[in-house]
Formats: structure tokens, sequence, C-alpha cells
């Protein structure tokens, strides 16, 4: 589901950008011909795999009321596999998806941080002091993508981690000889909790060089510059 919702919105993107670099731009109908009609691909998409995946469910039903502990087991061993497939391909898609997001990225913030920097010199920012800010606004931005990406892969870690603790528990294992992994569990999804206060300061900190100094820091910071020009034109 998510390959074919992603695939959609490559194709709405490519639409798009085929239209803002058409020179003679399509009609509004029939651009939201185009829109329409690669959602109704993506809805057919989704379908075909609800249906496919009825069939797979229905057939392994079968399988399992008619055959014995061995078939049964014989389908489980063939799941796990299913199942680490569809883990191995979603990380590799995941992995993919977060390269071209990170070359998409690249660009428009290029173009953004070089609009913010024409501003603040217009605005009468030096152009040392320009700089810095741009700077200070990339850290922050790339605290932001960094959290996100590191809680989405620490989710799927704590979900197959939970889901690794609850088959075990329906194999016959004791929560008392899971005490460990169930510790482990709990110690992870605490310390998760805890990043987001550590991405706050972090923000903080950059907000807080990021904020307009008053005249008298303004004053200091001249002062300080002269003094340590004085001390070099004093220096034998």
């Amino acid at each position: 589901k998510i390959l074919i919702n992603e695939k959609m919105r490559a194709k709405v993107d490519k639409i798009l950008q085929t239209q803002k670099e058409a020179t003679v731009k399509l009609s509004r109908e029939a651009l939201t011909e185009q829109l329409d009609q690669a959602v109704l691909e993506r809805d057919n998409e989704l379908l075909e795999l609800a249906n496919r995946r009825a069939s797979v469910q229905e057939a392994a039903n079968k399988k399992q009321n008619a055959a014995d502990e061995k078939a049964q087991k014989a389908i489980q061993r063939r799941i796990d596999a299913v199942d680490r497939e569809i883990i191995s391909t979603t990380r590799a898609f995941n992995q993919a998806n977060s390269q071209l997001d990170d070359i998409i990225n690249k660009n428009k913030d290029k173009v953004a941080f070089e609009k913010e920097y024409a501003r603040l010199i217009q605005q009468g920012s030096t152009p040392a002091a320009a700089k810095q800010a741009i700077e200070l606004q990339k850290q922050l931005l790339q605290l932001d993508r960094t959290y996100d990406k590191l809680i989405d892969r620490l989710d799927v870690e704590v979900l197959s981690l939970k889901t690794s603790i609850e088959k075990a528990k329906t194999e016959g294992v004791t929560e008392e000889a899971l005490k460990g992994q169930i510790a482990a569990l709990e110690e992870v999804e605490r310390k998760i909790a805890g990043l987001e206060g550590k991405k706050k300061d972090g923000e903080g900190a950059i907000n807080e060089a990021l904020a307009p100094k008053t005249d008298r820091e303004t004053l200091e910071a001249y002062i300080t510059k002269l003094q340590g020009q004085l001390n070099d034109l004093m220096n034998p």
C-alpha cells in the first residue's frame, strides 16, 4: 500500500512539474483529468492488492483448517519468510525514498536559503552575520529532519520487538521467561520518549542564537571586536 501511494504521489508530482515547466499550460479541466487518472490508477491497484490479499488469506485459512500440525508449521514458515521479505523490501524502499527526498530537499533548501540571505542583506545585515544566520537555520532544519527519520526507524524497531514478544507468548513462552525482553522494550521506549526533550533543547539553543541582538549586545560585540584589533596593534 505504501509503494502504491508513493507511486501515485510521484505521478502527481511529475504532472504538476510538467505543468509548471510547460510553455503552453494545460487547461484546469485537462490538468484535473490527469490528476484524477493518477488517483484512479492508485485506487484500482489498491483494490487489486486487497483482492490478492483476501485470496491468499482465504487459501491460508482453508489449508489451516484442512491440514495437520505439520502442514500448519510449514504454512507458518512461509508466512514468516514473506514477512521477512516485506520488512526487507520496505527498508529498501524507505532508503531509496529517503535518498530521493534528500535530493529534492537539497535543491529546495538551496533556493530558499539564497532568498533568505538576500533578504537579510537587504535588511542591513552584514554578509558575515547573514551567513551565520543561514547556517543556524540549516542546522535547525537538519535537526527536524534527522529527528523525524530517527523516530520513524525507532518506531519500526519497537513494533518489531513487540511483535516478537507477542508471538512468543502465543507459542507458550511465559512472561517470566520474557522478563528480560519486556524490560529492554520498556527501557527503549523510555529513551525514545526522552529524545523529544533533547530535540527541544537543541532547537532552543539554535533559536536563541538566531534571536535578534539587543542594542547593548550589539555594542558589546563591537567593543570586543575593537579591543581585539587594539590588542593586535599593541602586540610587539
